[in-house]
């Protein structure tokens, strides 16, 4: 293809992205500006956006304070996920996206005001990224921003650093003021079974998996910075901004970090660690959990329902099959006493809502992927809620409702009631669901995160925009909400009961389960605050979760009976105040300016996208290649157009997604159209999905102008803790080579070897295949074999293998290491490999 064909075809395919009406939708998107940020945002979520924009203004004095330093004014993309409540901070370039939705349930238990905790939290982790000097901030100029020294810090350190301050907002919001990881380091520091530095390092397989950074980094900064005072954090943070070496961490966390530590603290990280532990273990000396336990499952229990004589526990576990490889299954169990737990139900799909039951029929909400939303980050996908019923008895499921969902129940009649908050908003409507009618009730002026059903009363958890913690009831005949009581903790679990209402309310970092009595109208405190994380009173038995060695598991005991006054006067928290700022409705333009420089600019790779990710573009080159380069337009949302060149051809992309299943890890099937416009145009179906029974890629790729279809399949089965694997490749004109497995075949080329080529196509199968099998696996140790054969090139190979996986003692980046033998050709080789899982 001529060079004028090339430019010929950019700028067809930039004309198609620019032109087409679904484009008019991001010339919608508004931007607030002022001198320290750029926030982005569609017309729907404008309340929201300015609320965020006013958090963000009460959060950079606090932020200024304690970390020392500020970002320069960096971009702020606010989209609509669905039922997803996060925020993140992006490198390349640097870009703070925050979801639009609130969350409900646990999140709301560690703070009173989420978007200011959030808010905090990730400005935390701008402005200490870009706190450089010296020969650091030279290279982040000429090469980009892959050179900040801070960002090669521990992930322990860069999430532990903003968990200190966003735990400095108020005695309410963050999660060092959290009971649950206050309970959790009680136990384990009475049982001396805190993890070492080197696991917090780089968790793994252990309970807390990816809150590990946050729960130890939080505790271990804070005590770093109370003990040795602020000025040594930061006078850390900047000495580490300017040291050269930091980019070394990525292959040792000795390099630059230690040495900036023994600087300011005058020893090692090591033994500042060994400091705090002692500390930890010496403060929860006396600590105790009073109560039999009833289950050894470990790992999470989110939530509790009376039923019969024991209680269903919603869990969450994690297999462990292969290495990096940690496969959520999410259930709800029965527990009786003494009796052997009953599984209920299980599922690949996160439980979102607190579940319900009524008499045999277990009601659970699951993750429910549609698209529809006006973001760039998921492509316009989002998350809502699809419920299902379940019969006890016989195990039977039918789906009952589809749609946003923050929290429901379900009375004897079979119906549902669904309280459904509009994303960041503090306002609730209240819907009744049946087989037949859906009828919206009322909507309510505050945000509800849990419902509970009597005969004629909606019990509600729910809360002001900067109000306590309330319990509202909603008489069915009238509809009027009123104030049960109020409280200034988190408020969560509640549970209708023959007296009344029970539910698990925090306080002054105790957790507590109450009983409210209808007929008294009075509270009693039913547990020991040590004790109950979460809880249910069921036959005169207190069900409570607390920590175990495996994580979290359910214990039993007897209730107290003490009379308690659960109102009480809370700190008023300082309302949001109107940010100075200007609105523009050409947020397009605004977000194109990010591409004047690109982010990253290590020559001879070039990287950047504009500020709302609708733009991309990179370069690179490889003696084995040459040069590579992609334009990449996602105007088209949820397709993307772009233009590649790659391998010495120019090729035209065009990208769409044909089918999303409800799960957010299952992500259905993508079709593409790759042509260079002259010899080649290919049609390619990918299909990604993991579940928990097993993961799969099937990739069915098809040459329009020949008579050939390359299929590709990489299959799992998930047999608990270990996994068998499978691959098959039809070799249509590409034969094999495995490295992996410690031998090669010589790589066909089509035009010396076209009598290999029918060869191949005479034989009844042409394939490669292999049986890849870790039958056993030790924590991060796995022992396996596998078998391979090519009808191709008629060869057969087998062998064993041993693999661990690293936890970071020697490397910062996760690392596997396999070494083993294999038998081929009549011939026995050893192979030893390294594959390395990079983060940035």
């Amino acid at each position: 293809m001529t060079f004028f064909r090339q430019i010929a075809l950019f700028i067809f395919l930039l004309g198609v992205g620019l032109l087409t009406p679904a484009y008019g939708s991001y010339f919608e998107w508004q931007v607030l500006e002022n001198e320290y940020y750029k926030l982005y945002f569609h017309p729907d979520n404008k309340a929201k956006a300015v609320e965020a924009l006013n958090e963000l203004e009460l959060s950079r004095p606090i932020v200024q304070q304690y970390v020392g330093n500020l970002p320069e004014k960096m971009p702020i993309v606010l989209e609509d996920v669905g039922q997803s409540s996060n925020g993140m901070v992006r490198l390349l370039p640097l870009r703070m996206n925050l979801f639009s939705e609130y969350p409900s349930q646990q999140p709301f238990r560690q703070t009173q005001y989420f978007l200011r905790l959030l808010t905090t939290h990730e400005l935390v982790h701008a402005a200490h990224i870009t706190e450089v000097s010296g020969l650091p901030e030279k290279l982040t100029c000429w090469l980009g921003d892959i050179f900040y020294s801070n960002i090669f810090s521990p992930r322990w350190y860069l999430e532990g650093l903003a968990v200190t301050v966003e735990s400095r907002i108020s005695p309410y919001d963050g999660r060092l003021n959290d009971p649950y990881q206050e309970a959790y380091f009680a136990y384990h520091a009475k049982h001396k079974t805190l993890q070492s530095l080197g696991q917090i390092s780089l968790p793994m397989y252990t309970y807390l998996l990816g809150s590990t950074p946050y729960v130890y980094g939080g505790r271990f900064v804070n005590y770093l910075d109370e003990t040795y005072g602020n000025e040594s954090t930061q006078e850390f943070i900047k000495s580490y901004g300017k040291n050269p070496s930091a980019i070394a961490s990525i292959f040792s966390p000795a390099f630059g970090f230690q040495d900036d530590i023994k600087g300011v603290y005058k020893t090692s990280t090591n033994a500042l660690y060994k400091k705090w532990i002692k500390n930890e273990e010496e403060a929860y000396s006396d600590w105790a959990v009073s109560g039999e336990k009833v289950s050894h499952t470990g790992w999470y229990k989110h939530a509790i329902l009376p039923y019969k004589k024991g209680v269903l526990v919603q869990e969450t576990l994690y297999k462990h099959p292969s290495p990096f490889i940690y496969n959520p299954i999410y259930q709800v169990t029965y527990y009786e006493g003494s009796k052997k737990p009953r599984e209920v139900f299980k599922s690949s799909r996160r439980l979102t809502a607190v579940p319900a039951v009524n008499g045999d029929t277990l009601y659970i909400s699951r993750d429910y992927v549609k698209s529809g939303y006006e973001n760039v980050l998921y492509r316009r996908y989002g998350a809502q809620s699809q419920i299902t019923q379940v019969d006890l008895s016989s195990g039977s499921k039918k789906s009952r409702y589809i749609g946003p969902v923050t929290a429901f129940d379900a009375n004897e009649h079979d119906e549902l009631f669904i309280a459904m908050r509009k994303p960041g908003a503090y306002t609730t409507k209240i819907l009744r669901v049946s087989d037949d009618e859906h009828t919206e009730l009322v909507e309510l002026p505050f945000a509800v995160s849990e419902i509970r059903l009597s005969e004629a009363v909606i019990y509600m958890v729910a809360k002001e925009k900067l109000g306590p913690w309330n319990i509202y009831k909603l008489p069915m005949q009238t509809l009027e909400p009123s104030t049960l009581f109020e409280s200034p903790w988190a408020v969560y679990g509640l549970v209708v009961t023959e007296k009344g209402l029970s539910f698990t309310s925090n306080h002054n970092k105790e957790r507590h389960l109450y009983e409210w009595d209808s007929n008294t109208n009075k509270i009693a405190q039913k547990s020991s605050g040590n004790d109950a994380s979460l809880g249910v009173i069921n036959k005169d038995k207190l069900h409570f979760v607390s920590f175990s060695q495996k994580g979290e598991d359910l214990y039993v005991s007897t209730p107290q009976n003490r009379p308690v006054n659960l109102s009480l006067n809370h700190l008023k928290l300082k309302p949001a105040q109107a940010a100075a700022s200007s609105l523009s409705n050409s947020a397009l333009t605004k977000s194109l300016e990010g591409l004047k420089e690109p982010s990253l600019k290590l020559f001879p790779f070039l990287y950047d996208e504009d500020d709302l990710g609708l733009v991309q573009y990179s370069t690179a080159y490889s003696s084995f290649s040459g040069l590579s380069a992609a334009v990449t337009s996602y105007h088209l949302n949820p397709v993307s157009v772009g233009i590649m060149h790659q391998y010495r051809r120019t090729y035209g992309v065009v990208q769409v997604p044909l089918y999303l299943a409800p799960n957010q890890r299952l992500f259905g099937i993508i079709g593409a159209v790759v042509s260079d416009f002259n010899e080649t145009t290919l049609l390619q179906l990918a299909e990604t999905s993991e579940s928990r029974f097993g993961s799969t890629q099937t990739v069915w790729t098809k040459d329009t102008q020949e008579d050939e279809v390359l299929v590709q399949f990489n299959g799992s089965l998930y047999l608990g803790d270990s996994s068998l694997s499978v691959a098959y490749t039809s070799s249509e004109g590409n034969s094999f080579y495995d490295t992996v497995r410690g031998y090669h075949s010589e790589l066909v080329y089509d035009e010396v070897a076209h009598n290999l080529r029918w060869d191949a196509k005479a034989k009844a199968l042409e394939i490669n295949k292999g049986l890849w099998i870790p039958p056993f696996a030790a924590g991060s140790l796995f022992v396996g074999g596998f078998s391979d054969y090519s009808s191709y090139v008629d060869r057969a190979a087998s062998g064993a293998y041993l693999s661990i996986e690293t936890k970071a003692l020697l490397f910062e980046s996760p690392i596997i290491i396999s070494a083993g033998q294999s038998y081929s050709e009549g011939e026995s080789r050893g192979f030893m490999t390294i594959e390395i899982d990079a983060l940035f």
